[in-house]
C-alpha cells in the first residue's frame, strides 16, 4: 500500500462514513470508518466474500460507502508472485525485495531475471 492510497482513504472518509480498499480475491485491506460501527460482525473473514459482506452490512446500517484502489493481498503463497513484481518494480521497497530473497523461492529468482530483460 502507498502513501498515496492512505491520502485516498481520508479524503473518502471526508464524505463517507465508511472506507474499503477490496483485493482481487474478494476480501479488502483497508477500512476506515468516521465512527465506530459495528460492521465486521458476522462477515466471514478470510473468504471471497468478505469484502461483499462489510459493504452489505455498511449499506444495512445506513451508512455511505467509499472505496480506494483495488490491489491484492498476501494471505496465500501463490500471492507472492504477485507481491515480487510489485517489490522489483518500486524503488521504495528494498526491504521486501531482502525479505522475499531469503526466502530463496524459485519464482523471486525468475521474477528478478525476467524483470532484467
Amino acid at each position: 500500500m502507498t502513501v498515496e492510497v492512505v491520502e485516498s482513504a481520508f479524503s473518502v472518509l471526508r464524505t463517507r462514513d465508511v472506507v474499503l480498499g477490496p483485493v482481487h480475491d474478494g476480501g479488502y485491506y483497508l477500512i476506515g470508518m468516521r465512527g465506530w460501527n459495528d460492521i465486521l460482525s458476522d462477515v466471514a473473514m478470510s473468504t471471497a466474500t468478505a469484502f461483499e459482506q462489510i459493504v452489505k452490512r455498511s449499506r444495512r446500517a445506513g451508512l455511505s460507502l467509499g472505496t480506494v484502489e483495488m490491489t491484492f493481498d498476501i494471505d496465500e503463497q501463490t500471492d507472492l508472485v504477485e507481491l515480487q513484481r510489485v517489490a522489483y518494480e518500486r524503488d521504495d521497497l528494498p526491504a521486501t525485495r531482502r525479505a522475499l530473497e531469503s526466502l530463496a523461492l524459485d519464482t523471486v529468482a525468475s521474477t528478478r531475471t525476467s524483470l532484467a530483460k
